[in-house]
């Protein structure tokens, strides 16, 4: 295995283009006058830099500055518009990987361009569990396959063929 050193140098330039992307998403984080924008970079960042369990509570940690209750109500409560987030960030992707000839986009167990919730057969036909959670009743079940294919069909991105 190589490994890959980083300066501080490095490590800083680092910081500096993830605070740049999020500052192209934060309008997305503001709801009326309240503003979730840091919540939704701390959350993030502590996706990105965490190498333990990932769970708030590790995001917490390795996040300077961030507040653990603030970032549970920005998963939890806050009413964000996920969609418009999606559709820049597809647009974004378009972007930097051009046409189906110039570019691939290759996602490994989450996608950032959209989002699908796998939900066992077995959740889906427990009627108590799907109240309990909120699942809408038009949800049905589907393969990860069935997923993955929704996900590609109903974005704008270049397409493999």
């Amino acid at each position: 295995m190589n490994l890959v050193y980083l300066s501080n140098d490095d490590i800083n330039e680092a910081l500096s283009l993830f605070t740049e992307f999020h500052e192209s998403y934060a309008p997305f984080f503001q709801n009326g006058t309240k503003s979730v924008a840091k919540s939704a970079k701390d959350y993030v960042h502590g996706q990105l830099f965490t190498k333990q369990v990932q769970n708030l509570t590790q995001y917490c940690r390795e996040v300077p500055d961030s507040d653990y209750e603030a970032m549970q109500h920005f998963i939890s409560d806050s009413p964000w518009d996920d969609e418009q987030i999606i559709k820049q960030l597809q647009g974004d992707v378009c972007n930097l990987l051009g046409d189906a000839n110039d570019g691939a986009l290759i996602s490994e167990h989450t996608s950032l361009v959209d989002y699908r919730l796998y939900l066992p057969e077995s959740w889906i036909n427990d009627t108590l569990r799907r109240a309990k959670c909120g699942v809408p009743d038009d949800i049905s079940f589907k393969t990860k396959a069935q997923l993955g294919r929704g996900v590609s069909a109903s974005t704008n991105l270049p397409r493999w063929r």
